[in-house]
């Protein structure tokens, strides 16, 4: 992959084809944290509302006092994304944000995973170099990250999970979805 970007458009197609296809419904939603890097932010706006579905953002605490404070907002937006019947389909979390908060991701997903939330996408763009990653420890559907950031060296990533690998994702180049 070329970078980050490029792997949230893959992660992202995936779910507009799942809700084209009608394993997701009309209205469901998609959710992610309003700390998330703005070219993540205009993909889901491309991907999610227009395609008429609905994407919550989770407002998280600034500044962070503790990772019990940002659990307690996460969940209070998943309950929210739930509200009038709806389903959580995705969640977009980022490992380290752009602004160098270390976001407790394992608990995130285990309680995607509790919650029902079918796939859980990690942008992990600024982690590897900054906390310690075990993607299989992780457990996400998605998880990107790069090494140009703290490693000075061009190599993307992005891992999906195996049961996802069905599907033939293709890749749409992020101009297009930002214009």
């Amino acid at each position: 992959m070329d970078n980050a970007t490029i792997d949230v458009a893959i992660a992202l197609q995936h779910t507009a084809w799942n809700f084209r296809e009608g394993r997701f419904q009309k209205g469901d939603v998609v959710l992610m944290l309003h700390y998330a890097y703005g070219a993540v932010k205009k993909s889901m706006e491309a991907y999610v509302t227009r395609a008429g579905n609905n994407l919550v953002e989770v407002p998280l605490p600034f500044p962070v006092n503790s990772n019990d404070e940002i659990i307690s907002e996460f969940r209070k937006a998943l309950e929210r994304g739930k509200s009038n019947g709806n389903r959580v389909r995705l969640t977009v979390i980022d490992h380290v944000t752009s602004m160098l908060c270390v976001i407790p991701v394992k608990e995130f997903i285990q309680i995607c995973r509790e919650e029902g939330v079918d796939q859980v996408f990690v942008d992990a763009t600024h982690s590897i170099g900054c906390t310690d990653v075990d993607m299989k420890e992780i457990g996400a559907d998605f998880y990107t990250s790069n090494l140009h950031k703290w490693f000075f060296y061009h190599l993307q990533l992005l891992r999906r999970n195996p049961k996802l690998r069905h599907r033939n994702l293709k890749v749409l180049d992020p101009i297009y979805i930002t214009l």
